[in-house]
C-alpha cells in the first residue's frame, strides 16, 4: 500500500522497486497472500495543507508491486490530510463542511487486470474461446471501463445532499494518456484555489478539491465532458433535495435583461475557403501535400465542404433576418454568437430550432432551474420541465437564465469568466454536428453599452478536433464523394480525412479577424474540445492567471472531448507590427491561424 501526500520511511513506502533496502524495510514492497503489514504514516507540517490550501487535501493510496496490473484490478483508494481543528476529535469527521465526496476518473482497463482471466471464466458464455481471443480488438475495448468510482451509465449511488449545503468535492484520477477528463456538474458551480469553475480538469495522479455550495434543487447530471469518456459511461446522478433550509442567492440591484433570438439551422460550411494554405501559401488540394486528404475531392474522400447545424443570431422573435457579424465578430466563424451578461443580469434566449433534428442550448456556468436547462436526460421531472429538453423541428422555446453572484467571477477570477453553450439531446453528435457557442460571464460594470468588454478587444477560440463521421449529416456528407461505393469505413486515411483540426470551423491559416492594435489590450477567451493542446501566441507574450507566458495548455473540456474554459490576458508589443502566429504545440494537430497586429 503505497501513500501519496504523506510523511513515510523505507519500510513503510509500499512501492517494490531496487531502493537498495533489505530486511525489514523491504518487507512492506510486497505483501504475501493472508499476511498482513502494518504501515505508519504521518503528516509533519512539511506535509500539512499550507494556510493558503483548502482545510483539507485530497492525496491517495494504491497498491504498488507492479502498479499498472495492481490499480486496474481495484487497489486504490483515497487519503485526505486536513488542518488542525478541522476533524471531530471523537469521530474523525469533518466541522468545516456538509458533506464530501471522492470521485475518481479513471478508464479501468481490465485487460490489465490480474484477475482478467477468472473473469473471462466466470463470466464469458465461451470461456475457452474469449481466452484465445484476449487480443482481439473488439474484445479488448469491452473491458476498458469508463467509470466513476468504478461505476458507469449513472449507476454510481448515494449522492445526496441539501440545498445549503457546503459540499467538498475531491476529485482524483490514474491511469494513461487516455484518462484526460472534465468533469461537469450540472445546475451548479464551484471553486477551485480560490477561481470559480463549472469544469474540472482531472489528470492522472492529479488530486483537487472543488468547494460547492449547493443552491439550485433537483437531480442533477455528473459527467465527463470529454466525449469519449461520456459516450463509454462516464456519468452519473447527484440529488439536491431541499431540506431544512433555504439557499439565498445574491442578486445585485440594478441588473439588466439581456435577449437573444437564436435559431439552429443547416448549412453547408468550408473550412479552407480561401482554397489556400494561408501558413504556406500553397493550394489545399497541391497533390502531396498534408492539407491535400481534406481538401481533395475524389471517388472516396468528400473534400473539405460538410453540412451542418450552425446557431445564427436573428434580430427579434419572427426570425425573418439575420443579424450581420460585426468586423470584430468575423473571427467566430462556426461558433454561435457571444452570449454575454454581468452578474446580476437575466438572460433570455428565444430558440427556434429550424434544423431536422430535435436540438437545444444548454448554459454552463448560470444558474437555471428545470425547465431551462436544455438538457435530455432522465433527471425525475415531467411535463413543462422537460419541454426544454429537446426543441422539435420549427418549434420555438424560451429560456432564462440568471447570474447571482454565486455563479459570477471571484476577486480572484479575470474580468469575465470563459463558458459555453451547446446542443445536449445527444451533447457528442450535436456537437460535432456543429452546435456549440461561447458564453462570458462577467463582473458587474465590465460591459459596455454595445454588450462588450470594456479596455479589451476580444477574440474566441475554440480548438477542436472535429469528428464528421460523428455528425448527424455524416450519411448526407458522404454522398458528395464522387464514387462512394468506393468508400471502405474501415480505412484508416478515410477516415482521418474526415478529421478536421480547426480553430473556430477553419484550418491552415483561413480564420480571417485576427487584427489587434498596436498596444491594444486583448482578451483571449480559449476553449478546447481536444483531449490535450498548448496554445501558443508567436511574437507576444500573454498574461495568464497572473503569470507572464507565451503558450496556455489546454484540456478537453473539451470536450469541453473534454472542455477546459480559460481566459488570457494579451497586450501586443507597441514596438512591432507584424503577421504573426497562433497555434497549437503539438505535432500531431493542425490547428493553425494567423494573428496580426497593425
Amino acid at each position: 500500500m503505497h501513500p501519496h501526500g504523506v510523511f513515510y520511511d523505507k519500510g513503510s513506502e509500499g512501492a517494490l522497486y531496487n531502493d537498495h533496502t533489505q530486511g525489514e524495510l523491504k518487507g512492506d514492497d510486497h505483501v504475501q497472500p493472508n499476511m498482513d503489514r502494518v504501515y505508519e504514516w504521518s503528516i509533519p507540517e512539511n506535509h500539512a495543507p499550507t494556510k493558503d490550501d483548502e482545510n483539507c487535501l485530497m492525496w491517495a493510496y494504491h497498491s504498488h508491486v507492479t502498479p499498472i496490473e495492481d490499480i486496474n484490478t481495484g487497489l486504490i483508494g483515497a487519503i485526505l490530510t486536513c488542518k488542525r481543528g478541522t476533524l471531530d476529535s471523537a469521530t474523525g469527521v469533518r466541522t468545516d463542511v456538509d458533506k464530501e465526496f471522492v470521485l475518481l476518473f479513471n478508464v479501468f482497463d481490465e485487460n490489465k487486470s490480474w484477475l482478467l482471466d477468472e473473469n473471462i471464466r466466470r463470466f464469458c458464455s465461451d470461456p475457452e474461446g474469449s481466452l484465445s481471443q484476449k487480443t482481439d480488438s473488439a474484445f479488448v475495448n469491452s473491458n476498458k471501463m469508463s467509470a466513476i468510482n468504478g461505476r458507469v451509465f449513472g449507476n454510481l449511488e448515494g449522492l445526496e445532499m441539501c440545498v445549503g449545503d457546503k459540499v467538498s468535492w475531491h476529485l482524483y484520477g490514474m491511469g494513461t494518456d487516455s484518462d484526460v477528463h472534465a468533469a461537469y456538474f450540472h445546475g451548479q458551480v464551484f471553486t477551485i484555489d480560490h477561481h470559480r469553475q463549472s469544469i474540472a480538469t482531472v489528470l492522472p495522479a492529479m488530486f483537487l478539491t472543488a468547494n460547492m455550495k449547493t443552491v439550485n434543487p433537483g437531480t442533477w447530471l455528473l459527467n465527463c465532458m470529454v466525449t469519449g469518456s461520456y459516450d463509454n459511461g462516464m456519468y452519473t446522478l447527484f440529488n439536491v433535495t431541499k431540506c431544512a433550509r433555504e439557499a439565498e442567492m445574491s442578486m445585485p440591484s440594478g441588473g439588466t435583461t439581456r435577449r437573444y433570438f437564436i435559431a439552429a439551422e443547416e448549412t453547408l460550411w468550408n473550412y479552407g475557403p480561401s482554397g489556400l494554405n494561408k501558413i504556406t501559401g500553397e493550394p489545399l488540394t497541391k497533390p502531396g501535400s498534408e492539407s491535400s486528404k481534406y481538401f481533395i475531392k475524389a471517388d472516396n474522400r468528400i473534400g473539405g465542404i460538410y453540412k451542418k447545424a450552425l446557431y445564427f443570431e436573428y434580430t427579434d422573435d419572427t426570425f425573418s433576418t439575420r443579424k450581420n457579424r460585426s468586423a470584430d465578430a468575423l473571427h467566430l466563424g462556426s461558433l454561435g454568437p457571444v452570449i454575454r451578461a454581468e452578474v446580476g443580469d437575466t438572460i433570455q434566449v428565444v430558440f427556434k430550432n429550424m434544423a431536422s433534428r430535435n436540438y437545444s442550448i444548454h448554459p454552463i456556468g448560470v444558474l437555471y432551474n428545470k425547465s431551462n436547462e436544455g438538457a435530455l436526460y432522465q433527471d425525475g421531472t415531467s411535463g413543462k420541465d422537460k419541454s426544454d429538453d429537446a426543441i422539435a423541428q420549427g418549434k420555438t422555446y424560451t429560456y432564462r437564465w440568471t447570474v447571482p453572484e454565486e455563479m459570477g467571477p471571484s476577486t480572484s477570477d479575470a474580468q469575465c469568466l470563459t463558458s459555453m453553450y451547446l446542443s445536449f439531446v445527444d451533447p457528442t453528435k450535436d456537437r460535432y454536428s456543429g452546435l456549440f457557442g461561447p458564453l462570458l460571464v462577467c463582473k458587474k460594470g465590465s460591459l459596455d453599452s454595445d454588450n462588450k468588454q470594456k479596455h479589451y478587444r476580444e477574440f474566441i477560440l475554440h480548438f477542436v478536433v472535429t469528428l464528421e463521421k460523428v455528425s448527424w449529416y455524416y450519411e448526407f456528407n458522404k454522398q458528395q464523394a464522387k464514387n462512394i461505393s468506393t468508400i471502405n469505413e474501415a480505412d484508416l486515411g478515410y477516415i482521418n480525412s474526415n478529421k478536421m483540426h480547426d480553430i473556430n470551423g477553419y484550418v491552415y491559416g483561413n480564420l480571417p479577424g485576427l487584427s489587434t492594435c498596436r498596444g491594444e489590450r486583448v482578451a483571449w477567451h480559449i476553449m478546447s474540445a481536444i483531449r490535450m493542446h498548448s496554445a501558443s501566441f508567436y511574437g507576444n507574450t500573454i498574461l495568464f492567471q497572473g503569470k507572464r507566458v507565451d503558450s496556455v495548455g489546454l484540456i478537453q473540456g473539451e470536450p469541453v472531448r473534454c472542455t477546459k474554459l480559460q481566459i488570457v490576458e494579451y497586450t501586443a508589443d507597441p514596438h512591432r507590427c507584424n503577421t504573426l502566429l497562433v497555434y497549437v504545440n503539438i505535432n500531431i494537430h493542425k490547428h493553425k491561424t494567423f494573428i496580426s497586429t497593425r
